[in-house]
């Protein structure tokens, strides 16, 4: 928040809930000051299921019709799209809000596992269609970095940095240590 610009435009616009629910808040454009807008994103807490594509289908409604000012939605999530929206693709529906020039990036907590395979691969679509980035929160490692895969990367063995320990005293000589931060 810190690094925008002064005289910068702030909306806000809640995805968390059911799929039949309203948004705890949903403030366009203009209504909503950084000051109140830090605040809220202090006390962010999950809440319910991730109506992802009902809540961002309604977004453009959230900004001014203008298509020559650019405008960007930081999405904040720790879930999977749960509520499917007619046929409407998220992929497809990303393509429309660049059309418009709205641009999302994701900040996600959601934990890489297996079973999150579709909702990462959703981020990554609306992310890429729109020209934003997704960065993730490593929970396990408490970092934040860019979400990226490299098959090479991922295949590899990865063998940890040992390094020679005197921690039980100098009697002790072949002790060798492995620090798990160097292990990842």
């Amino acid at each position: 928040m810190k690094a925008f610009p002064e005289g910068q435009q702030y909306g806000l616009a809640t995805i968390g809930g059911t799929c039949t629910s309203e948004p705890d808040f949903w403030r366009p454009i203009g209504s909503i000051d950084r000051q109140e807008l830090d605040s809220r994103f202090r006390f962010l807490i999950p809440d319910g299921t991730t109506p992802l594509l009902s809540r961002l289908m309604e977004t453009p409604e959230l900004f001014s019709d203008s298509t020559e000012r650019k405008k960007t939605i930081f999405l904040i999530s720790d879930g999977a799209n749960t509520c499917r929206v007619g046929g409407v693709d998220v992929c497809q529906f990303a393509s429309e809000l660049a059309s418009k020039n709205i641009t999302i990036n994701v900040l996600t907590f959601l934990s890489t596992t297996l079973n999150n395979t579709n909702a990462f691969a959703e981020y990554i679509c609306l992310a890429e269609r729109t020209g934003g980035h997704i960065l993730y929160m490593d929970n396990y490692h408490c970092r934040l970095e860019p979400l990226s895969f490299d098959l090479l990367k991922s295949c590899q063995f990865r063998v940890p940095t040992l390094q020679k320990s005197n921690c039980w005293g100098a009697h002790i000589n072949s002790l060798w240590n492995i620090y798990p931060v160097d292990a990842y």
